[in-house]
């Protein structure tokens, strides 16, 4: 008699587990996405992000236009095609319905989302989830990562491609950005495959550090190995990011297989060491940057005031590197404070 009121009950209970979660099912909406491309429009193309969505119906997508010759790797013009895909129409009224929506980016596409949000906080509430493959941690470590070194590379590139000229490596870069991203439970996916051809595995390692030691909960890195894939890596598995969505109540639940999510929650502190370079980096380029201008200023105003140049003088600032010896000074103060 127990052993049947025991079935019964377990029954009732599975019963109405399914019920939940249909219900839950059954109550999501299809947000709208916003397919950022890498440079050359590759990379996030609507058959690939509706495979790893689960849909049928493209519809809900909207692809964002890169620039064809000023090319800045997500600064200025590229989050200016991103700004005009989320005021269009089409977007704005799916964006309306569903009160969300969902970023699938590639590469330079990644790098161009992240600059976008950190500049754009009012539009980072309503993100319900972020896709980033062949993720470009910054532009400086792109170039140099097909160049010769990450501070030299990076300005001899600008100096002697004309359609680099807009690119700033001292301007804004995706690991400097993400600590913009506010809201700490968005769920956050990070793909990169280990011999990616074009941008390095360690970029994809430090966000993913960074991204955890600011807080963020929902963060997860899948690793595609022994692979040389830029744009379409998980075409062969396209249920991993499925899995994860649903998890997060982001997509319908349907016959999408169970996945251990701890799998893809590596610990973090293993990638400390390439994001502190990385990050080292960024701010040797910020203080070549802030020299120059202050040297700029320093030359023009001695050539006009000859009291700035005793100015400068009383404060041992006599040349280049004196300068610079200064400046950097300066910015370890301002990091400090």
């Amino acid at each position: 008699m127990i052993r049947n009121k025991m079935l019964v009950m377990l029954f009732a209970s599975n019963i109405i587990a399914l019920h939940a979660a249909s219900s839950s099912t059954q109550g999501i909406p299809e947000y709208p996405v916003l397919c950022v491309p890498g440079q050359n429009e590759l990379g996030s193309e609507n058959w690939y992000v509706m495979s790893q969505l689960g849909r049928t119906d493209e519809a809900s997508l909207h692809r964002v236009e890169t620039p064809d010759t000023l090319i800045d790797f997500g600064q200025r013009f590229c989050q200016r095609h991103l700004t005009h895909a989320y005021k269009t129409p089409s977007f704005t009224a799916q964006l309306s319905d569903t009160d969300g929506y969902i970023m699938h980016a590639t590469s330079q596409g990644t790098q161009t989302s992240i600059n976008w949000l950190a500049n754009n906080p009012d539009k980072q509430p309503q993100l319900k989830a972020l896709v980033l493959e062949a993720v470009m941690a910054s532009a400086n470590n792109a170039i140099a990562y097909n160049g010769v070194d990450h501070f030299l590379s990076p300005h001899v590139a600008r100096t002697i491609i004309p359609t680099f000229w807009t690119y700033n490596p001292w301007g804004m870069q995706a690991i400097k950005s993400v600590d913009k991203l506010q809201d700490k439970d968005t769920p956050i996916i990070i793909v990169h495959a280990t011999g990616d051809m074009c941008l390095p595995y360690a970029g994809a390692t430090a966000i993913y550090y960074q991204l955890k030691e600011r807080g963020h909960n929902n963060v997860y890195f899948i690793t595609k190995n022994n692979s040389i894939d830029h744009v379409n890596i998980l075409d062969d598995r396209p249920s991993l990011v499925q899995a994860i969505l649903a998890h997060h109540n982001i997509i319908p639940h349907k016959n999408i297989p169970l996945i251990n999510l701890d799998d893809f929650k590596p610990k973090h502190w293993q990638f400390h060491e390439t994001y502190s370079y990385l990050r080292f980096v960024e701010w040797v380029h910020s203080a070549i940057f802030w020299s120059a201008c202050l040297y700029g200023g320093y030359k023009l105003y001695k050539s006009y005031n000859p009291q700035f140049k005793q100015f400068f003088a009383d404060r041992g600032i006599t040349s280049l590197s004196s300068l610079l010896a200064a400046s950097t000074s300066r910015i370890r103060g301002f990091r400090a404070a």
